[in-house]
């Protein structure tokens, strides 16, 4: 497995000039990355978890949903169902930026 700073997002910035406006929209585009990562471990996998409690899965699966912090005590699951779709959707809109600010490095 190659680890996450040999992947090409990460060496993108250190690949374009410094103090251009390719590097500045190379790393927004990376922090956007990392960004809609870290929702998605934070936000969506923990309520992923929770609804998956008790749930008959396969080895795989729950090594999957293991991940992720624990929600604690009974939520109610119109709060879960609105963190999990708030989260997607915080997710989608960090990676929109991201592929924009990729597209328009290319571009200028």
């Amino acid at each position: 497995m190659r680890s996450l700073w040999r992947s090409p997002p990460t060496l993108l910035p250190y690949l374009t000039r410094l103090a251009t406006a390719d590097f500045w929209l190379v790393l927004v585009a990376l922090l956007g990355m990392i960004a809609a990562h870290a929702i998605f471990w934070l936000v969506v996998q923990p309520v992923n978890r929770h609804w998956m409690a008790g749930e008959d899965e396969r080895i795989t699966a729950k090594a999957w949903l293991g991940g992720g912090s624990k929600l604690e005590g009974d939520t109610a699951w119109t709060v879960l169902r609105d963190r999990w779709e708030y989260g997607h959707v915080a997710r989608a809109v960090m990676m929109t930026v991201s592929l924009l600010a990729l597209v328009v490095s290319l571009v200028i």
